[in-house]
């Protein structure tokens, strides 16, 4: 008997490895529009702490060299920032950098964003009809994880004390989390921005923000082989809670978090021309 669950256990993990292998761009199974590139917007929003958008350059080098029209808004929490402005503010910046690429030609819309980026452009989707496709690269910030608000739990606390008490509006030192190495040493920001990121019921929580997507959005997600926690989750946690659309796709691509958008860019470049 214990053999037969163990073989059973083993089809199961190959069953769920079958269905997200590493796609190469040739196997996306999609037909390219034939859109021109250059009236696709994307909006390539960067992680935390990565102030000059290093980690996504690579991509929106080969992005450009493809034709696509590209903006890369600074954000709230880039390493001099320290949330500097809440959740919903780095939303409104997402649209203001969506509105000049508009300005610039582009008829669609995509955000594409990486780890804390990930988590925006996902919320930014969500929150917005007028978004063609999202692109979620090893997503970051999960702040209704229950391992999470054991790092993060009494800042939040903290943060909600002060609002309630009418100082939402005062700067504190706040407990941090990055995904990328367990903990940082903790954010001076207000109570009010702080809890806009970190609350376990907020606007930054991704299964809720996937079940709001608007259909006709179309979603590629591309994690880091290597990238452990969000290899674990697979599809079951976020992505499967998608409204279904013909290009939603979810792929693995070689090494960790911080190098899937560069190891997934001809992969994304390749979607993009399927819209």
């Amino acid at each position: 008997m214990s053999k037969i669950i163990l073989a059973l256990g083993a089809l199961a993990a190959l069953v769920l490895m079958l269905a997200v292998l590493p796609a190469r761009a040739d196997e996306l199974a999609c037909k390219p529009s034939g859109a021109r590139a250059s009236t696709t917007g994307v909006v390539l929003v960067h992680g935390k702490m990565d102030t000059t958008g290093y980690w996504l350059m690579p991509l929106r080098r080969k992005l450009q060299a493809a034709g696509f029209r590209t903006a890369s808004p600074e954000m709230p929490w880039a390493e001099k920032r320290e949330y500097d402005r809440t959740y919903e503010q780095s939303l409104d910046m997402i649209g203001a950098a969506a509105q000049g690429l508009e300005h610039q030609g582009a008829r669609r819309i995509v955000v594409a964003g990486h780890s804390l980026g990930a988590n925006a452009a996902l919320g930014y989707a969500a929150l917005h009809d007028h978004v063609a496709g999202v692109i979620v690269i090893s997503p970051g910030q999960f702040p209704e994880d229950p391992g999470y608000q054991k790092v993060v739990g009494a800042s939040v606390a903290k943060a909600r004390q002060l609002i309630a008490e009418g100082k939402g509006d005062q700067i504190g030192l706040f407990k941090d989390f990055a995904q990328w190495n367990g903990n940082l040493e903790g954010a001076r920001t207000t109570a009010r921005n702080y809890l806009s990121y970190f609350d376990p019921n907020g606007n930054a929580v991704m299964p809720k923000n996937a079940k709001r997507m608007k259909p006709g959005t179309a979603a590629l997600w591309v994690v880091g082989r290597d990238d452990k926690g969000n290899v674990a989750d697979g599809t079951g946690y976020i992505f499967d809670k998608l409204p279904p659309d013909r290009l939603n796709r979810y792929v693995l691509v070689p090494k960790g978090h911080d190098d899937a958008p560069a190891t997934g860019a001809d992969l994304i470049v390749s979607w993009l021309k399927c819209l």
